[in-house]
């Protein structure tokens, strides 16, 4: 894992491009709002080295014109990831990309590497060190961050669909994926854990919501509204689709007036 001393960073900042104001420009990206709005908090007090530029849902347009990293937010998303990660890393506005994870499994690891990802940020990390690790991210560095150590993955600020409940951040992608009408089996799937795993969240996560079964979660991820997302797991779980990010449509200069032709009366 890289260390986190401070001459280590500074050594390694010296050593890559920064932007020209020395200010990295970063996407945040996920499905869920709560997820984008709680990254660009957490990155806030770091304005002065890290500027946000747009929030991107997925299937949003992109409309910043240059970003220097693009941080992708697993959440929901670690096993059906790859649309999402082929259309940032071939983006031309989009200079590098980094993963923000909770679990960095071989899968997640191999796909990332062969679409040119080099940059991998663990959320278990406080937040001033997530901010140092996007500014190498962002200059094109390549970043190893996936081991947390012992820093629990409420230290940094950020939030995300059910903690106000209690859930744990991988019970509250647990539950969207049930939500969504996915079996256990294919939850494992998507998060990369076997279906004992799935059922021992699930259990968690009825408990603390008082409810006993799937119809009853599924009924309180619904009526939050904080589990609602552009794409559903199951579609990206079934498509090859690269177009979930976009960028708006660049307008075609109006095509000029054919000349009239002259009339037998004019000069």
């Amino acid at each position: 894992m890289m260390q986190t001393d401070r001459r280590f960073w500074a050594r390694l900042r010296g050593s890559v491009e920064i932007g020209s104001d020395g200010v990295v420009d970063v996407l945040v990206v996920n499905d869920y709002q709560i997820i984008v709005q709680g990254l660009a908090a957490m990155l806030e007090p770091h304005a002065g080295r890290l500027r946000v530029r747009e929030e991107a849902l997925i299937g949003d347009e992109i409309e910043a014109d240059l970003i220097d990293v693009a941080l992708f937010d697993t959440y929901g998303r670690v096993g059906v990831a790859e649309a999402a990660l082929r259309t940032l890393a071939s983006d031309p506005s989009i200079r590098h990309v980094a993963i923000f994870s909770l679990d960095f499994t071989r899968p997640l690891i191999d796909m990332a590497t062969e679409l040119g990802i080099r940059a991998f940020i663990s959320k278990g990390l406080d937040a001033p060190v997530i901010a140092e690790a996007l500014v190498l991210a962002g200059s094109g560095a390549a970043v190893d961050q996936r081991a947390a150590g012992a820093v629990a993955p409420y230290r940094n600020a950020r939030d995300w669909p059910g903690r106000s409940d209690g859930l744990t951040e991988r019970e509250s992608q647990t539950l969207v994926l049930l939500a969504e009408g996915l079996t256990n089996q294919q939850i494992g799937e998507a998060l990369f854990v076997n279906v004992s795993t799935v059922k021992a969240r699930l259990k968690r996560v009825y408990r603390k919501l008082r409810v006993t079964n799937r119809a009853q979660a599924t009924a309180y991820a619904v009526a939050s509204g904080a589990f609602d997302r552009y794409q559903p797991a199951a579609t990206a779980l079934s498509t090859d689709a690269t177009d979930i990010i976009t960028k708006p449509p660049v307008e075609s200069p109006p095509t000029p007036a054919a000349p009239h032709a002259s009339s037998a009366g004019e000069a």
